[in-house]
């Protein structure tokens, strides 16, 4: 019985500690209505992480018309503690702007936030884990 208990309280970490990490296949939305737009994998690149597009919905005219597959839109970022993540840039595909870029990992949530400057000058985006 013991043997079950802790094989269980150890999966229960282990899973813990998997849903804290920024790696993974994230779904982003339109800020304005809310629909999704686009599929981003997250990978370890060199010392930090980075974000791919893999995949567009078809609803989203502007990711086909600006042929986002392919593009990365997250360099540089590393990991702070156990879900924060900082250090890097994010490129808004519709502008082309590139902006400095912190990510936090809240369960099956990713709060990216782009900004200027400090962190209070920017804005902030929930991707969901697919």
């Amino acid at each position: 019985m013991k043997r079950i208990l802790f094989a269980t309280l150890l999966a229960s970490i282990s899973s813990m500690v998997a849903a804290a990490s920024i790696e993974g296949k994230w779904q982003t939305f339109d800020e304005k209505d809310g629909k999704p737009k686009a599929h981003i994998q997250i990978s370890k690149a060199g010392n930090g992480f980075q974000g791919t597009v893999v995949g567009v919905e078809p609803t989203c005219a502007i990711c086909k018309q600006k042929n986002l597959v392919g593009q990365t839109i997250l360099t540089g970022l590393k990991q702070d503690s156990d879900n924060e993540y900082s250090g890097g840039q994010i490129r808004d595909p519709q502008s082309g702007k590139t902006y400095k870029a912190k990510a936090t990992v809240k369960g099956n949530r990713l709060e990216v936030r782009g900004f200027v400057g400090i962190s209070l000058l920017g804005r902030t985006q929930t991707w969901k884990r697919m």
